[in-house]
């Protein structure tokens, strides 16, 4: 259920676009970490709405207006892609006092809600179709990495993807050794292994706008004529100017390392759809997967301590690592 003050509050905000509209119903989304949503229906038009709130959870606020920059700028570039259409967007906006997003709802129901009921040759057509809209989003280029503001720019832009991330990775790594993450030796033999990797950082030459998250966890899929069809991409909220390879991080995670006949499906349909990647993309991959992993594992440290899921994730980093 929704309160009556915050469904009025819900109702002025989306009529500051659709002035004339009815308000069918609103009903909060209990998915999800990044934000406090809400689908809404409305009538006059007929339209489902999608709206997200930085409402002061942790990692929220820089996230929501950039999201929406970015989607801004998929839907010009690549309109064939299905991502949200953005209708609102609204630094601190006096309703709710915080940053706040209006978007369309994408049709279809989350694949990862269906995930356990597909048969392999579904999940393989699925796959393949996923690694065409990367090869389709990989086509968006910049001349710097770098990452994304609320407005689109490039933030911090650098010619080179090693001045841009080594010095924050081993900032990072000296938080950690503050915050007692890891032991010691075990934080000396990280910083040896991202030295040790600094040519892969550096060879990198090619600034790709990436998703981050590219997983069965956001995308929307229907069925089409007796097959599944992915219909929607969501959640952009980490997308920055980075190497291509970081969106295999998650798809490695996710997708090949729990289901193996996933992979060439995927890769497949990467590659059919105009996407490369480097003869060493396996070695690279490995770095910056570790890469990932270095700074996610402070976040569980700081928000859950050494608990299983802590310990996990360290030992998935010793192994990249060893």
């Amino acid at each position: 259920m929704v309160d009556l003050e915050t469904k009025s509050k819900i109702e002025a905000v989306v009529w500051e676009v659709f002035l004339n509209s009815s308000i069918l119903q609103i009903e909060k989304i209990p998915k999800g970490f990044m934000n406090t949503k809400y689908l809404i229906r409305i009538s006059n038009p007929d339209k489902d709405l999608v709206l997200k709130i930085a409402d002061g959870k942790r990692y929220q606020k820089p996230y929501v207006l950039k999201e929406a920059a970015v989607l801004k700028l998929v839907k010009n570039k690549l309109p064939d892609l299905p991502v949200p259409e953005i209708f609102l967007a609204k630094e601190a906006h006096p309703m709710f006092s915080a940053d706040l997003v209006l978007m369309s709802k994408l049709p279809g129901i989350d694949l990862a809600d269906l995930w356990g009921n597909l048969s392999r040759e579904e999940k393989a057509d699925i796959v393949y179709q996923m690694g065409c809209l990367l090869a389709k989003l990989h086509t968006i280029k910049s001349d710097k990495f770098g990452g994304i503001a609320n407005d689109g720019s490039l933030k911090d832009g650098s010619d080179s993807w090693a001045k841009a991330t080594i010095p924050n990775l081993f900032e990072e790594l000296g938080k950690q050794e503050v915050l007692g993450v890891h032991a010691p030796e075990f934080r000396d033999e990280i910083i040896r292994y991202f030295r040790s990797n600094l040519p892969i950082f550096a060879a990198q030459q090619e600034p790709t706008l990436v998703h981050i998250d590219w997983h069965k966890d956001h995308f929307r899929v229907e069925k089409i004529n007796g097959k599944w069809k992915v219909v929607g991409v969501l959640d952009f909220e980490f997308a920055e100017y980075a190497p291509k390879l970081y969106d295999f991080v998650k798809s490695e995670r996710w997708l090949f390392r729990d289901e193996p006949a996933t992979r060439e499906p995927f890769m497949r349909g990467y590659k059919e759809a105009g996407g490369s990647l480097p003869e060493n993309h396996s070695e690279a991959l490995n770095v910056f997967r570790s890469h990932h992993k270095v700074f996610f594992v402070r976040r569980l440290f700081e928000g859950r301590g050494r608990d299983a899921t802590f310990d996990e994730y360290t030992k998935r980093l010793k192994e990249l690592i060893r």
